[in-house]
């Protein structure tokens, strides 16, 4: 409990885990001792320890946690795979594996929405994570639409000014400015940061990203209507969505 408590305080750093860390390898150690290792809570601490690394960037040996944790996993009776699945297309996800991380997602999704339904909080992170792949492999145009889905049941289930709802708005927003739609970009990037204005403060840093996109698209969009516009898709726009980690993690350590 200490080390989730220290890897929550330092969620938006790549620095300050190492304590969190430590302590993490020390709860699998004892885990192990009085478990074994093919038990659920020593495959929660493994998980935790991988959720860790993956927030510090360190990918790959994220991915060889959350590997050995789906194996395990699969091997206890009714355990459920689909947080390991989850968590395996996070790390796949941030070393660029794509294709790969998508292939786990779909599934995620499938599991998510049969098991909780379709308005359930962690269905729908699985389907904004799916969506979020898509885009980011050049798919604006398969991605929108989920993104529409994503945005609609996250206003109606958790409210237009939860924080991850705004990030459904900052990434549709990307995928119309991908898109070269750059005035419905501009929009809703203007949603956007007046949202994390009234949920965090005028001086919240998505405000300051999502004002700095909106005129980003502005610009294209001006220069554009001068014939001075380039026709590259997506042109000097970035996400301004906050990073989620994988569509779930492990439960808190027990």
């Amino acid at each position: 409990m200490l080390a989730w408590s220290l890897r929550t305080a330092n969620y938006n750093s790549t620095d300050g885990h190492a304590e969190s860390e430590k302590l993490f390898h020390e709860a699998i150690k004892i885990r192990i001792h009085f478990f074994t290792k093919k038990h659920v809570e020593t495959a929660t601490a493994l998980s935790a320890l991988g959720s860790s690394l993956q927030m510090q960037g360190r990918s790959a040996e994220a991915e060889l946690l959350f590997r050995e944790v789906l194996e395990l996993r699969k091997n206890l009776e009714g355990a459920d795979v689909t947080e390991a699945k989850a968590n395996l297309a996070w790390s796949l996800q941030g070393l660029n594996r794509l294709p790969e991380a998508e292939q786990l997602q779909v599934e995620v999704l499938a599991c998510r929405e049969k098991a909780t339904g379709l308005e359930h909080p962690d269905t729908l992170t699985a389907l904004r994570a799916l969506a979020g792949c898509i885009l980011e492999q050049g798919r604006a145009g398969e991605a929108e639409p989920l993104l529409r889905k994503a945005l609609k049941l996250r206003s109606e289930v958790l409210g237009p000014l939860h924080s991850d709802t705004l990030v459904v708005v900052g990434l549709l927003a990307k995928c119309m400015a991908d898109q070269a739609v750059y005035d419905k970009a501009a929009e809703l990037y203007g949603s956007a940061a007046d949202g994390w204005a009234r949920a965090a403060g005028p001086e919240h840093a998505q405000v300051q990203k999502s004002k700095a996109a909106q005129v980003d698209c502005l610009a294209m969009l001006d220069a554009r209507e001068d014939g001075e516009g380039e026709t590259a898709q997506g042109a000097c726009v970035e996400e301004t969505g906050t990073q989620e980690e994988g569509e779930g993690e492990e439960g808190m350590m027990s």
